[in-house]
């Protein structure tokens, strides 16, 4: 996930975590496994941000969802409200990052229209 020559490397397997989820049969290593690769998701996502990769960002947040969705049937807290505020807080940035990018190309666009 964190290759750094190849970029379908990264985004293959970053694409089969989730796959990987729905596989496993026992609850706790599948709770086990999510919080693996949790971690390695954002990790990679809190880089991508930096770099202001959007394209990156935009795949790897679809990948934290299909992980999650994974765990749909699971009867009991799979994070803890540290690990949830956590992951909260990753997608609030990003989603801002994405927003003031937004904005910020809009108001050149204006002003080049000028």
């Amino acid at each position: 996930m964190h290759d750094k020559f190849s970029s379908s490397v990264r985004k293959n397997s970053s694409k089969l975590c989730a796959t990987l989820l729905e596989c496993c049969p026992d609850p706790t290593i599948k709770v086990k496994l999510l919080h693996l690769f949790l971690q390695h998701l954002a990790l990679e996502l809190t880089q991508k941000l930096e770099k202001i990769d959007f394209k990156s960002c935009k795949w790897l947040v679809k990948e934290v969802q299909r992980c999650i969705s994974t765990m749909a049937e699971c009867k009991h807290a799979y994070l803890s409200e540290l690990e949830s505020a956590q992951l909260l807080d990753l997608l609030v940035s990003t989603l801002t990052q994405f927003q003031i990018d937004k904005a910020t190309r809009l108001d050149n666009f204006e002003l080049k229209k000028k």
